[in-house]
């Protein structure tokens, strides 16, 4: 639902997703099961504190800890569907942003598989959530509105969860030029700009 992705406080950018990527690499303790500090829960919410003081007080290290929990996610499925079109001799063409810089988790991926002799990677389901189908509206403004919400919402939902491809749609375009822009400010000024957008779009949240 809409109301419930407007309860958040922050924005994470692609510049932001990006820092935290770069970060966490860098602390092997949270991703590498092979690391001494590997189980220690204090370690890593230590880690996810540090990231989070840095960019101010609506970043929680609560906050920093699902982000990079879907980032992982959201990787490990990308790595599933490469899988699968290799299989069935077809070729699976990643856009992800964040692919990249996530191929230090390959080689945790490959050992874990060459140690139990299959992919312990763990599976989440989809996090993205659509929004909910309305009546068709009578005043064809009306529904153009609500079609440029919903697809603005579900590029925003994308954003903060991994991503998603809109289609080629006139509103499509509109939801990737907005978020292009958002990309473009700080993680704080596009909080602020989001939260204005959201507000429109409660506006045709029925629910």
């Amino acid at each position: 639902m809409i109301s419930d992705f407007a309860k958040e406080k922050v924005f994470w950018t692609q510049r932001m997703n990006l820092r935290l990527v770069k970060f966490i690499e860098k602390r092997p303790n949270i991703w590498n099961p092979k690391h001494p500090k590997y189980t220690s829960v204090a370690h890593r919410d230590r880690a996810y504190n540090e990231f989070a003081a840095k960019y101010g007080n609506d970043f929680t290290g609560q906050a920093v800890k699902e982000r990079w929990t879907n980032i992982r996610s959201t990787f490990a499925n990308h790595l599933r569907k490469i899988k699968t079109s290799e299989v069935n001799g077809e070729e699976y063409q990643v856009s992800w942003h964040l692919w990249n810089a996530c191929q230090f988790l390959r080689k945790v991926s490959r050992r874990q598989k060459t140690n139990s002799g299959e992919d312990n990677e763990a599976t989440h389901p989809d996090d993205y959530k659509e929004c909910p189908s309305e009546e068709e509206a009578t005043n064809s403004t009306n529904s153009k509105c609500k079609s440029i919400a919903e697809n603005i919402f579900t590029i925003f939902n994308g954003i903060n969860n991994g991503g998603v491809e809109l289609d080629n749609t006139k509103y499509g375009k509109v939801g990737r030029l907005v978020t292009k822009k958002l990309n473009q400010m700080s993680s704080f000024q596009a909080a602020k700009v989001s939260q204005k957008i959201l507000e429109i779009l409660l506006l045709y949240d029925k629910d």
